[in-house]
């Protein structure tokens, strides 16, 4: 066979040297590896990752000069901001961007909200955070009235004084025995809830009978054993539930009977309700129902013949309403004449815009002129028709 195709094994080589060699070479790499590593490492570690950046904001972030980095004012604003930490809103030195960074925290929190600068802002914040938390303790942080007002919101019954207050303590609580014996309490509490048991605590019979029957709606008064129990007991009972006619079960011409037509007259706007009622009473009801309305109706319906109830509901209703037009009503001059100084001089009450309506020229133009007086007003002299009378009234405004 030839040389050339016969088979001969490899010659051996230096095995150890190679081996040596090679782990020599991997440590080396290790080495290197592992230092580099380090290097990438502490660079990172040098370098914190950029701060969020909330929108329309430019932080600034800048070197030291000694590899440290700054963060200015609009850069912890942002950061704040995306990191949801209110306390960073302290780090800020300008004013109106800490004010931005504690007005984005003041709903949620109570400490940014103290911190704000704008007045209006910081009372609304403070309100907001004691409602929504139950804790009248934060109006504290109020002056007054905000205060009181704000703890008014939590705590409506501070509002109140006396047999409110006690009522209202007890409908809070559901509770009527939190208003003793006091009777306005108790009468409340029932007319609100419907709970006849506080209506049995009331110590006044005619109350607690009145109390019963406008609760269940059905009569307890007939159980009264006096006439003028009965009666006081059927007007509050029509009055509380709106039921003229409940009036009908008082007995006639009396002061009870009178009160319970002259209220339903005037809550109903209707003057005949009155005329159910004796000429004496009548004349005291249409005088009620002008009184209760503005309306100089009533006073008007009263008979010519009654002068005196006449001219003193007409008289008190112009002073009243400041109305010196209804004096015309009377027929009579002196008694007009009356009612005029009334209602028109040193009358506080006094409405120029009835003055049109006064029937003599002398009183109608002093009645602008004490109007202009009253209101410091010289445009109410222009309505005078006289020159010398609207001159005199600008002359007395100067």
């Amino acid at each position: 066979m030839s040389e050339k195709y016969r088979y001969s094994p490899p010659e051996k080589k230096n095995d150890g040297r190679t081996l040596f060699l090679m782990i020599g070479l991997l440590l080396v790499l290790i080495v290197l590896g592992a230092g580099a590593l380090i290097f990438i490492f502490m660079g990172i570690m040098d370098k914190p990752p950029p701060l969020p950046i909330i929108p329309d904001t430019v932080p600034n972030i800048t070197d030291n000069g000694n590899g440290a980095l700054i963060c200015d004012d609009q850069c912890v604003l942002a950061h704040a901001i995306s990191s949801g930490l209110p306390e960073q809103c302290l780090l800020i030195n300008d004013s109106p961007v800490s004010e931005q960074c504690n007005l984005y925290f003041s709903n949620s929190s109570l400490a940014p909200c103290l911190r704000l600068q704008n007045e209006s802002a910081r009372i609304d914040c403070i309100i907001h955070h004691a409602v929504s938390l139950n804790d009248s303790g934060i109006c504290n942080n109020l002056d007054e009235p905000d205060k009181t007002s704000c703890k008014i919101r939590i705590e409506p019954c501070l509002a109140k004084s006396g047999s409110e207050k006690l009522a209202c303590e007890a409908l809070l609580k559901e509770d009527y025995l939190v208003c003793g014996t006091d009777e306005k309490c108790l009468f409340e509490y029932a007319k609100t809830t419907g709970n006849t048991g506080a209506c049995s605590r009331i110590p006044d019979a005619v109350m607690e009978s009145a109390c019963k029957s406008i609760v269940s709606r059905k009569d307890h008064c007939h159980l009264l054993s006096l006439k003028s129990q009965k009666d006081l007991c059927y007007q509050m009972y029509a009055i509380e539930t709106n039921q003229s006619i409940i009036c009908s079960q008082i007995s006639p011409d009396t002061a009870y009977s009178l009160a319970c037509a002259s209220y339903f007259s005037v809550y109903e706007s209707n003057l005949g309700i009155c005329d159910t009622l004796s000429l004496n009473n009548r004349w005291s009801c249409y005088t009620n129902y002008s009184f209760g309305t503005g309306d100089a109706s009533g006073c008007k319906a009263i008979d010519a013949l009654a002068t005196t109830a006449r001219f003193r509901c007409l008289f008190e209703f112009a002073k009243m309403f400041g109305d010196p037009s209804a004096c015309d009503i009377l027929n009579d001059v002196g008694q007009t004449t009356t009612c005029y100084v009334g209602s028109i001089l040193s009358n506080p009450n006094l409405d120029y815009t009835k003055c049109s309506g006064v029937a003599r020229d002398v009183w109608r133009n002093r009645c602008y002129l004490e109007s202009a007086k009253l209101n410091n007003d010289p445009a109410l002299c222009d309505f005078i028709a006289t020159e010398n009378e609207r001159n005199n009234c600008k002359d007395n405004l100067d």
